[in-house]
């Protein structure tokens, strides 16, 4: 009887053990999928490069106006601005779809910015000028699946 109660106390220990580790788990990918996103603000190399394309002709801003092929013929001088910042956002899609990143997080604080930079700088600008067509594969499945996940085709006014 008291072998069985061991043992029962034994499965038990264990089990708490291995949902106290799942738990931290979990908490360290909201934690670590938080500092990624802050990321884009924080890091001085992807903020410098947001702030050369907001300076430039490229249309990130509210009051730029419509989004037009014209406003990029200027792109190659952004070619490296342009890479970071959609390097960036495709590593963060690239971590959501391993499991590295939750998911939620990532779409509460990035997605009017993946959003509007992918329609901005994937969409519009003309591959081959600034990246290669098929890059950021992961970035534009993730924008796109969250168009889908809107049901009622309400998609909002995104753009930052």
């Amino acid at each position: 009887m008291i072998e069985a109660l061991t043992a029962f106390g034994t499965i038990g220990i264990a089990w708490a053990a291995f949902y106290q580790l799942g738990q931290t788990r979990y908490l360290n990918i909201q934690r670590d999928t938080l500092d990624k996103c802050l990321m884009y603000e924080t890091n001085p190399y992807i903020s410098s490069a947001v702030k050369k394309l907001k300076k430039g002709r490229f249309p990130l801003d509210k009051n730029v106006g419509e989004i037009t092929p014209d406003n990029y013929s200027n792109a190659a001088e952004y070619e490296q601005a342009v890479s970071v910042v959609l390097n960036f956002l495709d590593a963060l899609s690239i971590g959501v779809d391993q499991g590295n990143f939750d998911e939620t997080i990532v779409k509460a604080h990035m997605r009017p910015i993946i959003d509007h930079l992918t329609e901005c700088l994937i969409d519009t600008l003309p591959a081959g000028v600034a990246y290669r067509k098929g890059d950021f594969k992961a970035l534009i499945k993730l924008r796109n699946r969250w168009k889908v996940e809107d049901k009622y085709g309400i998609i909002r006014d995104l753009k930052p």
